[in-house]
């Protein structure tokens, strides 16, 4: 955490691929070119923005509210 708390630093584990889980086997996602997809930073940036879009009418978005700058004021202006 920066010292202004403004910026939060998340290390992540390199070689971590996508999964798919039915409940009884668990599949690799793969690209489009049929390799494996690793969890990346984009992957984390994407969510974040996704819940806090009113379009998308997350369940979640009041999680990330108190954490995310803008996120509630987002939310709020669309009418949640």
């Amino acid at each position: 955490v920066s010292d202004d708390g403004m910026t939060y630093v998340f290390h992540l584990r390199e070689g971590i691929p996508w999964v798919r889980w039915n409940g009884e086997e668990v599949e690799e996602v793969l690209d489009c070119e049929g390799n494996v997809r690793y969890v990346t930073a984009h992957d984390f940036e994407y969510a974040a923005k996704r819940t806090c879009n009113p379009d998308t009418a997350s369940d979640y978005a009041y999680v990330l509210g108190f954490a995310l700058r803008g996120c509630n004021e987002l939310l709020e202006a669309e009418g949640w």
